[in-house]
């Protein structure tokens, strides 16, 4: 009997769930202005190239990449690093810096 009973509250639930409908999930943080735009990108970039060295990381402690491979899109992914971070610290101090080119 628990088992029906778990099964019918599973249809119910799968049956609730079809009127959904599909959210993209880029849509859900929306910055209110181009410069909070550009903050949120930035911040969705930093923790990409961090999450691009840890499994990288596990590659080649899996001998699954070999050292080459793994030095040459680290170094890349650093150097893209490197620039987000310089952009995230100047919007810090001059929010205005990361959109406005013609501060100087």
């Amino acid at each position: 009997m628990g088992q029906q009973t778990q099964l019918k509250g599973l249809q119910e639930t799968a049956q609730k769930l079809e009127g959904y409908t599909t959210v993209n999930a880029d849509e859900l943080l929306v910055g209110e202005n181009a410069v909070s735009e550009q903050l949120i990108q930035l911040v969705a970039d930093d923790h990409a190239i961090e999450d691009t060295i840890f499994y990288l990381s596990k590659g080649i402690g899996q001998g699954k990449m070999d050292l080459e491979g793994f030095l040459k899109v680290v170094a890349s992914s650093f150097t893209n690093a490197l620039y987000t971070d310089l952009m995230l610290e100047c919007s810090k101090s001059e929010p205005r810096a990361i959109y406005d080119t013609s501060i100087s």
